[in-house]
């Protein structure tokens, strides 16, 4: 399988796989378990994004071993417009529901 084929994969896997608990994890800030390795990868490189707002040279050899550019372009693209509307609906304190 292709890396950008197991990025998919991994996404689609993940997010069907996520339990209640999961979510309540997310919503204290604390991180999933049982991802799998390339779950934990990508939650080590997005965590790094975004609290560090940088990434480690280790972390992205790591990240580059594991996927395909387009793979690793596409999550930091995704981690972006996460912060961005984030910070969007911070600033105008739009409500949670």
């Amino acid at each position: 399988m292709a890396a950008a084929e197991r990025g998919l994969d991994l996404a689609h896997t993940t997010m069907l796989s996520w339990v209640p608990r999961d979510v309540e994890l997310l919503s204290s800030g604390k991180a999933p378990v049982d991802l799998g390795p390339d779950g934990d990868l990508v939650q080590r490189f997005v965590l790094s994004l975004t609290r560090e707002r940088r990434i480690s040279n280790a972390l992205y050899e790591e990240l580059t071993a594991r996927f395909d550019t387009k793979t690793v372009f596409d999550t930091i693209s995704l981690a972006g417009i996460y912060m961005t509307v984030s910070a969007l609906l911070n600033t105008f304190e739009v409500p949670a529901a």
